[in-house]
């Protein structure tokens, strides 16, 4: 969604410029540059035909608050707008905060990497003080100085769009965005990817898991003691767990990885992240491993890979798991990836104990960053 913005008292510093807010006497550094044939149409308006336009333009900047004037050795060279983006165009946005970007150099400054240093600096502003999500910019396909700034300020593609410019022609325009890496972001669901740590394999389960899995741990009272699935009876029951989890994993939005040790080349535990929240960027990860395999660090180890897959590849933001207090080791492994305590809610669960009180813990995915 279009965030409001208000850039009043607002000025940002760069090696070389100045971005602040318009003023009336910057009218005819506006006009000397808006006037030049070749600057507007990159922006998708005519060139101005008079002064009295330029100013009628110059007033609606200073009225809306929302376009920046940069500001180069005593002169204005350009503008760079916070604009609203079309949200039509983006109901995939609609939980997060946002804007897109528009900007025109003078063409005397063209080719000195002043505009991507602009961008820079905008960009960091919305991010770390305004607190946007995610910011659009779009320039049409022939325009490839434009699509150069976008790329040099780190902004992907994602779609291409009309746009109808003020001199009635219908352009295509190349769309990027660029997400704040502290703020949401929309998820882009991979599913159970296959990952590798110094011992692990993490992948998805496999028909031939089933015996090892029964054997490692499915059938253990003690794995089970403090989970919420009785420990399987037969070898017939791990094979139609493993068959619905072979049935599940081609959606993108399952994850769902089997823990194999590589030292012995079979599955020995198996982690999850499931209760997925798109509109929060949240789950909640759940895991299990066989007793042998107790305190050597594997679990975390385990977590750790999986907690980066899901933070940095799928963009979520919170990450969640909770415990049993009466099985403290688990959250021994929670607190060694970083997760925080925040809160026990009792009698809130059921497991193979009973009725039980439930440890949550969390990790945004700043704090994991802020750790990597």
């Amino acid at each position: 969604m279009n965030t409001p913005i208000d850039i009043t008292g607002i000025t940002l510093h760069t090696p070389r410029m100045t971005l602040r807010p318009w003023r009336e006497s910057d009218l005819e550094d506006f006009y000397a540059y808006a006037k030049v044939d070749g600057v507007g149409q990159m922006a998708g308006w005519t060139p101005h035909k008079s002064i009295e336009e330029s100013r009628t333009i110059l007033n609606n900047f200073i009225a809306h608050k929302k376009t920046l004037a940069l500001e180069y050795e005593g002169h204005v060279i350009g503008s760079l707008g916070i604009e609203e983006y079309n949200e039509e165009h983006y109901p995939e946005l609609a939980w997060l905060r946002g804007r897109e970007l528009g900007y025109v150099l003078s063409k005397d400054y063209w080719g000195r990497g002043l505009m991507p240093e602009a961008v820079k600096a905008v960009t960091a502003y919305l991010f770390d003080t305004a607190g946007l999500d995610f910011l659009l910019v779009g320039h049409f396909d022939w325009n490839r100085q434009s699509a150069r700034v976008i790329q040099k300020c780190g902004f992907r593609y994602i779609k291409n769009c009309n746009y109808e410019t003020r001199y009635g022609t219908v352009e295509n325009s190349e769309e990027s965005i660029l997400y704040n890496p502290k703020g949401r972001r929309l998820l882009a669901h991979k599913g159970s990817q296959t990952m590798e740590t110094p011992r692990l394999l993490l992948r998805r389960a496999e028909e031939s898991d089933a015996e090892p899995m029964y054997r490692n741990w499915a059938s253990s009272p003690e794995v089970t003691k403090f989970l919420t699935w009785p420990p399987h009876a037969s070898l017939n029951v791990t094979k139609q767990v493993i068959n619905s989890w072979i049935d599940e994993c081609s959606s993108p939005k399952n994850y769902n990885w089997m823990i194999v040790l590589k030292s012995l080349g079979e599955p020995i535990g198996n982690i999850t992240a499931r209760q997925v929240d798109d509109k929060i960027g949240s789950t909640e990860i759940g895991y299990c491993i066989g007793e042998h395999w107790w305190h050597c660090g594997i679990m975390s180890e385990a977590l750790e890979a999986v907690l980066g897959f899901l933070f940095e590849e799928v963009g979520f933001n919170r990450i969640e798991s909770r415990h049993d207090p009466h099985n403290p080791h688990s959250g021994d492994v929670m607190r060694k990836c970083g997760m925080i305590y925040e809160g026990t809610a009792r009698e809130a669960d059921w497991n193979n104990q009973g009725l039980c009180d439930t440890a949550h813990y969390a990790i945004l995915r700043r704090e994991w960053l802020a750790r990597h």
